[in-house]
């Protein structure tokens, strides 16, 4: 059946099914099929939000959504009648800049949308957290709000106009907006050199934000925040807003305005180098390495937290350039208090392919040990579900066991799959002393309350009848403690036998699906009978 050829309000209904069914995280990776199934994917989600981006079955959601489709939501609420303080926000600021004639499109990427997608990187992800009525939004600050939205579309003149008025509602050249962000950072942000002159000419402090002299870095900064912080993200000082957009003239402009140099030991000198790492530009490290009379040899710890953070967000001239000048490629510099593990692990969580290559050529192990054993590179890039990776890994040397439990562990169903054709005898080998490949991956399996793996593993040969024999217990008995009744069902369905379960044993460990601090969280998901078809790569 051609789904294309069918009326337009079927095929919506069967896409918003469809995204309903899956969730945001897959539903964004089959946007590519073509352009009619791309536009019906991001109307489901921005437009009849099936699926709500602070549903609370994804919790991080907010955090790892790229801020142009958070906009889209975003902007897409402040059209409707339910709003809370940040939609409301992006409605009055349009309102008042003129914005609002804007055509109802999908891929319209007018000056509303950049005014929603300035709000969607300080959105803080959970209503709750949206504290105070849209009441207390004062004139004073609906003045900020429109300062901010005025800079975010490089509107010199209205927006100095605005400065300079002697309204009450004067908007304030060091003030910060709770939606936007301060005017100076925001400019950095957005690139706009012009602009940026002109606040530091009325007044705008260059180093508001920033760190201290009398900070000093030392190696426990979290990269996790710094690439929360997307391209135009007005977050941190405007040194580091600016190095991370790329903006040398910007960045240029702000080092001459400091009113002292930065120090090479110092917090923000580190924020800002980590920043143009995050954003690929070596032309900002070196020239924030000059403006603080060092080099990256003279400051290895800062080189080894560089490598992690180009490796996370992707930057192989960077990862050349630290690796080049020195930096362990097996470096895990805080193994007993980050989880993140070496760069070869964090690219095989991403499933960045050409950088998962990069690292092995430099000599990155591909059986790298972690203190935390769950950040190892197959692991890792199994429990993701990606295949290419774990096949380049297979390779390399990596444990085929460690790949299918960890498979089954994601819900990655896809790699289960080929992991199983590719050997069919895995499910028998030994894992433990107790229990098989297949028996502890089908435990996996039922914790994270995947039918369809359950489904494979069973078939492959894991026995539905035996768990730990020290114990005498059994998959039902993992499902009645750990899962819940639905999987139960399920796999008495397939022919498991049924076995009685001390109630304070059930009551002690199992998931309570009605409570969500309770509920097993994978791939950003929490599982229940709702949302388990979520989780997974595909």
């Amino acid at each position: 059946m051609d789904l294309q050829a069918l009326p337009s309000d079927v095929f919506t209904l069967i896409v918003d099914h469809l995204v309903a069914t899956i969730g945001i995280y897959k539903a964004v990776r089959l946007r590519l099929v073509n352009r009619m199934f791309d536009t019906a994917v991001l109307s489901a989600i921005c437009n009849s939000h099936v699926v709500d981006i602070d549903d609370p079955a994804t919790p991080h959601l907010h955090l790892q959504m790229p801020p142009e489709l958070k906009a889209r939501i975003l902007l897409s609420r402040s059209r409707s009648a339910t709003k809370n303080k940040v939609v409301h926000v992006i409605q009055i600021v349009n309102q008042e800049l003129n914005l609002v004639a804007e055509p109802d499109d999908d891929h319209q990427c007018g000056p509303s949308l950049l005014i929603a997608e300035a709000a969607a990187h300080k959105y803080p992800g959970k209503p709750r957290q949206i504290r105070g009525d849209i009441k207390d939004i004062d004139a004073k600050m609906e003045a900020q709000n429109r300062l901010s939205g005025l800079i975010v579309l490089g509107d010199l003149p209205r927006a100095m106009a605005l400065l300079q008025d002697a309204s009450p509602a004067l908007a304030d050249v060091n003030a910060e907006s709770p939606y936007f962000g301060r005017p100076l950072q925001i400019a950095a942000a957005w690139g706009d050199a012009d602009i940026v002159r002109s606040l530091l000419d009325h007044g705008a402090d260059p180093q508001a934000g920033s760190y201290t002299e009398d900070d000093i870095w030392y190696p426990q900064a979290n990269v996790g925040v710094q690439l929360a912080f997307q391209e135009r993200s007005a977050a941190g000082s405007a040194l580091s807003a600016a190095a991370r957009g790329g903006h040398e003239d910007i960045t240029r402009l702000l080092l001459a305005a400091r009113r002292e140099g930065l120090s090479p030991l110092g917090k923000e000198f580190a924020r800002a180098v980590l920043a143009a790492t995050i954003g690929g530009h070596t032309h900002l490290i070196n020239l924030l390495l000059q403006n603080a009379a060092s080099s990256l040899s003279d400051c290895p710890k800062l080189r080894e937290e560089m490598l992690w953070a180009a490796a996370t967000s992707s930057q192989r001239d960077v990862v050349k350039l630290v690796l080049d000048d020195g930096a362990d490629v097996n470096a895990a510099p805080y193994p007993d208090s980050r989880g993140y593990g070496c760069a070869l692990s964090i690219a095989s969580r991403k499933g960045n392919i050409a950088m998962v290559r990069l690292l092995l050529s430099y000599g990155a192990d591909v059986n790298f040990k972690h203190t935390r054993e769950s950040q190892d590179p197959i692991k890792v890039a199994a429990l993701n579900g990606h295949q290419e990776v774990v096949q380049l890994l297979l390779e390399q040397g990596a444990s085929m066991v460690s790949a299918l439990r960890q498979a089954a562990d994601g819900g990655q169903a896809h790699l289960v799959r080929w992991l199983l054709q590719k050997d069919p005898d895995l499910v028998h080998e030994a894992y433990s002393y107790e229990l098989s490949v297949g028996q502890e991956a089908l435990r996996c399996a039922i914790l994270i309350k995947n039918p369809t793996v359950i489904s494979l593993l069973v078939r492959a040969g894991a026995p539905l009848n035996r768990g730990y024999a020290s114990r005498g217990d059994s998959p039902v008995v993992w499902a009645k403690t750990n899962a819940a009744e639905w999987i139960v069902d399920f796999l008495l369905s397939l022919g498991a036998e049924d076995r009685e379960v001390d109630e304070k044993e059930r009551n002690r460990y199992r998931w309570d699906e009605r409570e969500p601090q309770f509920q097993m969280l994978r791939g950003g998901v929490r599982i229940v009978r709702r949302t388990w078809q979520w989780v997974g790569k595909y």
